[in-house]
């Protein structure tokens, strides 16, 4: 069949043939060629792929221009050399939690922009630790950190995570769809702020010999104090040392990379030490 010839029930039928019966995988883009080609022009083709592809490739190509200036940089979440955190805690509680898809909900848009920023400059240096890890490591480190998710969380949203996590471990795909993939499955805000958390990590928080899962909250700061929601230190206090907050410090002025990114593990941990300090009626967390 020419794409001259072809119905408007015809190409109708090839995408629901060639796009997953789930919406929150992503369809393969070469299985969606092949069928789509019967019914359109090749330059019709590439139109339609490249307007399917303009929003998550512009977002990969943010986060790739950040994972080279890291690199770059040697700049990565690492726990200050002054801070001894205590001996990691269990999970005090093994119960998942249930996860819905919701709208994150933000109230200031310059503190969203903050906020979207810094996430964005944890988001890709965890990526580039993924990245940069040999192939069978790779696959072991997305195992483990898929088992992570499905070890806490329950419900619509951590299925969606976890599709997505299962995307990026597929080596049938191409490399910009597992990238592609990696970014959502990491970024869990993204997809719903009942986590209480943003990012899932691949991190040393205590310089152990191994990097593991960690699920990061990040804060941009200017100073040595920040805000933490109730919601968010309860989930600290729920996952102990499988949660550490990520404060990025901003660069004195522009967009540039952050001076550094300071990783606190088991922030409840450390407020019990006296390593931080909280202020319960302001919620306000304040680093020693």
């Amino acid at each position: 069949m020419s794409a001259a010839t072809t119905s408007g029930q015809d190409l109708l039928d090839a995408l629901v043939a060639a796009l997953p019966a789930d919406p929150t995988v992503a369809p393969e883009l070469q299985r969606l060629d092949r069928s789509l080609e019967q019914h359109l022009s090749m330059d019709h083709l590439f139109r339609v792929r490249a307007v399917l592809r303009r929003g998550p490739r512009a977002l990969l190509d943010q986060l790739q221009a950040k994972m080279k200036e890291l690199k770059a940089l040697d700049l990565a979440p690492r726990v200050p050399a002054e801070l001894k955190p205590p001996k990691r805690q269990q999970r005090a509680t093994r119960k998942k939690r249930a996860v819905k898809r919701n709208k994150v909900r933000k109230n200031q848009a310059h503190l969203d922009r903050l906020g979207a920023s810094a996430e964005g400059w944890v988001l890709a240096a965890v990526m580039q630790a993924i990245v940069a890890l040999p192939a069978d490591e790779r696959s072991a480190c997305m195992e483990q950190l898929m088992a992570t998710v499905a070890a806490a969380y329950d419900g619509e949203a951590a299925t969606a995570v976890l599709s997505y996590g299962r995307q990026a471990a597929d080596d049938s795909r191409d490399d910009e769809e597992r990238l592609e993939a990696l970014a959502q499955f990491l970024h869990l805000s993204r997809e719903s702020d009942e986590f209480g958390c943003d990012i899932l990590g691949w991190l040393q928080p205590r310089g152990e010999d191994a990097a593991r899962p960690i699920f990061l909250e990040v804060k941009s700061v200017s100073g040595k104090a920040f805000f933490m929601s109730a919601n968010e230190w309860q989930r600290a206090g729920e996952l102990r040392g499988d949660y550490a907050v990520c404060a990025v410090v901003r660069a004195k002025s522009g967009p540039d990379a952050p001076s550094h990114m300071t990783l606190l593990p088991d922030p409840v941990a450390l407020e019990a030490h006296q390593l931080l300090e909280l202020e319960t009626d302001t919620w306000t967390v304040t680093m020693g």
